[in-house]
């Protein structure tokens, strides 16, 4: 959040990813009017754990929880 901080009014919108993960952030900014949302997801930044922790048990990168991680 501090390093967002000098970019003031340039942030237009922050969410917590804590429950619904990126999908469920993504899809409330998507909600609002004019409005459109269009992500690349080689471009998500995934520790290098989670993905074969994911894979594995059968999860969706962009539909887990995120605790503790915001999009800005």
């Amino acid at each position: 959040m501090a390093a967002l901080a000098p970019l003031g009014a340039a942030v237009h919108v922050m969410r917590d990813t804590t429950r619904g993960g990126l999908v469920a952030a993504l899809n409330e900014i998507a909600r609002v009017p004019n409005v459109a949302v269009d992500i690349e997801e080689s471009t998500v930044l995934v520790p290098q754990e989670v993905g074969p922790a994911c894979a594995v048990l059968g999860l969706d990168l962009l539909l887990v929880a995120n605790g503790g991680r915001q999009l800005a």
